[in-house]
C-alpha cells in the first residue's frame, strides 16, 4: 500500500539544495519506490510510496535540513596580496584548514 505526505522545508535556499537532483535521485534509488515531488511555490515536497520508505525519506530530508540550518557563513575580507600565503603551496594550507575544521574556504576568482 502506498502513502504520501507533504513536508515543509522553510528557507528557499535550503529547499533548492534539498530538492536538487543530486539529493533526490540517490534517495529514490536507495529507498526503492519512493517518489519525491518538489513544490517550490510552497517550499514543500510531496513524498509518496511504501509507508516505511516514505517515513525514512522524511527523516533523511529533515536531518539534511537540520544540518543545513546549523551551518553558518561568514565573509572575511583578506587583501589579495595575502591570498598566496593563506592558500599555501599547492593549496596545502587551505586543505589543512578545511580538513581539520570541517569548513569550506573560497576565494574570489583571480582578476585577469
Amino acid at each position: 500500500r502506498s502513502s504520501g505526505i507533504n513536508a515543509e522545508y522553510g528557507d528557499a535556499k535550503f529547499f533548492k539544495k534539498i530538492t536538487s537532483r543530486s539529493t533526490i535521485e540517490p534517495m529514490t534509488r536507495e529507498l526503492g519506490g519512493v517518489k519525491i515531488v518538489p513544490r517550490p511555490s510552497s517550499n514543500t515536497v510531496k513524498i509518496s510510496g511504501p509507508k516505511a520508505c516514505v517515513a525514512e525519506c522524511k527523516e533523511k530530508l529533515e536531518a539534511m535540513m537540520e544540518e543545513l540550518t546549523a551551518q553558518v557563513e561568514i565573509m572575511v575580507e583578506i587583501p589579495r596580496q595575502f591570498h598566496r600565503d593563506i592558500i599555501g603551496t599547492g593549496g596545502a594550507n587551505v586543505r589543512k584548514l578545511t580538513s581539520e575544521n570541517g569548513v569550506q574556504v573560497t576565494f574570489p576568482p583571480q582578476r585577469q
